[in-house]
């Protein structure tokens, strides 16, 4: 694409063809003449005259055009200078387009001859043009060493252009380039890198300050006393054990009793978590994260993390604490883990199954007792229950030996068939039973019985029992007059039914003389719903039977009228016959064949037309016996 004419490179566009061209080949090893070829098949190449052996002559070509152009334009596009490993590069220097003062062809510079060397303000800057061969690592080397700057421009993707503008255009901007070293942009580097590292050293140092402050505001709190307020039935469930253990860190909560205690109270609560797979450790944590003590430093940033706690060999995030607490428990066979989920353990879950059955027991106990005392009091007249306290009565002694309030509340746990179980022990069932009897007496249910149980019922009994039998003949009165009301409403209702259904019947006179069990319809229908059905279907049934009577009969009439008309319609068209005495005597005189007289089989259309084709066929005959 290149040849050398008169020591200057020209492209093979501005030459003649073949040898009058007068280049020779830029391969200073090489030197041969060259043939321009320019013909209309091939692209234009330059050929060597005389040697077939150079296989450089394009890249040195290539090489002084590059230079050239450089040493011409005296001006550069500088890449930018990076520093880092892989997507963590970081940019030290942008890219930008620099102006030189002068340049420089192959000068040796120390053990160093670059292709070019640019100057600006005495400053220089190596560039290492490459087509095939790139500078390798002991040049590289050198140029550190010597403090040198040096960018290398890779001209390989471009060696099939032959454009010499195009290629100066891409030797000073386009072409691809790095630093092979930058002796500024390291410096640079090196300053932002100790700025950094200092501004790290500060945020570790900050939060080892807040850290070891903290600790140090806390270092008695291990010998605050444990005290339980609300746990009285965590200690009747033997739990207690598992709250105010010690645990390596655990300053990030104000108390070891309040974080202990919610976790302990959620694995009762969860027992063995859903379908008994175990709690997960995140969940746990949830129930404390608000627990921890608002002055707790921040927890540090991921990046400082491990040279902080490095420093501080005392810190425990409350995550490690919380799970540090969780061993404990499984060493304590407290509770047990499994793939991370944490559960009570088995002994205790039953335990506390069995407390929750008493608790829920005692409850229904209490229930119970409080509702008969509470029913007996309502039975019982104002002036006799006056001052009758049912907290205090409950811690009144009884026939038993023991207050209520004891009763109620003793161990309902008691051995069968080698198997704890909870049921109801002997001294609830006999108070029980006592009261009951007591209130079954003053709703007169039972026998009167004598009070075993302290409650204000014994002076005014009978005068109770009377005041109840009072009460209880009023209200049979009552239930009395509410019957007769609902049964001369179920009698209105029946006449009403069947006034409705049967119009036009006097149902009044139809029932009256009808007597049920004994009695008349109407009085049995009054005393008994079920008579009322009855009454009513018989009474629909002998209804609907006159009623398809009376219908049969008019039925039976309206046929006779219907037939009466066919006769006398039969009897005049005759009278528009030829012979209409003949016709009328044959209609009303007996034949055998007809069985009778044959007007009587006139019943409807059918036979009054057969009778009709009969008599006129019969004038017809009359009418030709006449003519002969």
């Amino acid at each position: 694409m290149f040849g050398l004419r008169e020591g200057k490179l020209v492209s093979i566009n501005d030459v003649e063809s073949g040898l009058a061209c007068n280049c020779v080949c830029p391969n200073p090893l090489c030197g041969d003449r060259l043939v321009a070829h320019k013909g209309q098949k091939l692209a234009y190449h330059f050929k060597h005259h005389n040697r077939t052996d150079c296989k450089t002559g394009f890249e040195t070509g290539l090489h002084m055009l590059a230079k050239d152009a450089l040493a011409e334009a005296l001006e550069f596009r500088l890449p930018p200078y990076t520093r880092g490993i892989g997507l963590k590069r970081e940019e030290i220097i942008g890219e930008r387009m620099m102006k030189f003062d002068r340049a420089e062809l192959e000068k040796r510079t120390g053990r160093l001859v670059p292709d070019v060397i640019l100057y600006v303000d005495g400053r220089p800057l190596l560039v290492e043009l490459v087509v095939t061969h790139w500078c390798d690592q002991t040049k590289i080397d050198m140029m550190k060493v010597g403090d040198l700057s040096c960018v290398e421009v890779n001209l390989g993707p471009y060696r099939d252009i032959w454009d010499m503008e195009s290629l100066r255009e891409i030797v000073v901007t386009k072409a691809r380039r790095s630093w092979l070293n930058n002796r500024y942009a390291e410096d640079k580097a090196d300053r932002i890198a100790a700025e950094r590292k200092a501004k790290h050293d500060q945020r570790v140092a900050l939060h080892v300050d807040r850290l070891k402050r903290f600790y140090a505001s806390v270092e008695d709190r291990a010998d605050i006393e444990v005290r339980f307020t609300d746990t009285s039935s965590l200690k009747a469930l033997e739990l207690g054990r598992g709250i105010g253990l010690e645990v390596p860190g655990d300053t990030c909560f104000p108390d070891r009793v309040g974080w202990q205690k919610r976790i302990v109270e959620g694995l009762v609560r969860e027992g063995a978590g859903a379908f008994g797979g175990g709690i997960q450790f995140k969940t746990i944590f949830g129930w404390v994260k608000a627990l921890v003590d608002r002055n707790f430093p921040e927890w540090p940033p991921k990046e400082i993390r491990d040279e902080v706690f490095a420093q501080v060999p005392e810190f425990k995030s409350s995550w490690d604490v919380v799970r540090a607490y969780m061993e404990r428990l499984v060493d304590l066979r407290f509770a047990t883990t499994f793939q991370n989920r944490w559960a009570l353990s088995e002994r205790l879950r039953q335990r506390i199954g069995q407390e929750r059955k008493q608790i829920s027991l005692r409850e229904g106990r209490q229930a119970k007792i409080s509702g008969l005392v509470h029913d007996i009091l309502d039975l019982v007249p104002e002036g006799e229950k006056r001052g009758f306290d049912y907290e205090a009565w409950l811690d009144v002694p009884c026939e038993l030996g023991l207050t209520p309030r004891e009763v109620i509340d003793e161990d309902c746990i008691i051995e069968a068939h080698g198997f704890p179980q909870v049921q109801d022990n002997e001294s609830y069932c006999d108070l029980k039973t006592g009261i009951e009897r007591v209130h079954k007496m003053l709703t007169r249910r039972g026998r009167i019985v004598d009070d075993l149980f302290n409650l204000p019922v014994e002076r005014r009994i009978p005068d109770i029992l009377a005041a109840e039998a009072f009460k209880a003949e009023q209200a049979e009165q009552a239930r009395i007059q509410r019957e007769i009301e609902v049964g001369l409403a179920r009698q209105q209702r029946l006449m009403d039914t069947l006034k409705t259904r049967h119009p036009g019947y006097d149902i009044a006179a139809l029932i009256g003389d009808r007597r049920i069990n004994g009695l008349p319809a109407l009085e049995a229908v009054r005393a008994d719903e079920g008579v009322y059905q009855r009454v009513l279907n018989a009474l629909d049934q002998e209804l609907e039977t006159l009623e398809d009577e009376a219908r049969r009969r008019f039925e039976e009439a309206e046929r006779k009228r219907k037939v009466e008309v066919l006769k006398a319609q039969l009897l005049q068209r005759c009278d528009g016959l030829m012979e209409p005495q003949q016709a009328r005597l044959f209609l009303t005189s007996t034949h055998p064949g007809y069985g009778g007289r044959p007007i009587e089989n006139c019943v409807d259309q059918a036979s009054f037309d057969e009778l009709w084709r009969t008599v006129s066929k019969l004038s017809s005959l009359g009418k030709s016996a006449r003519r002969r």
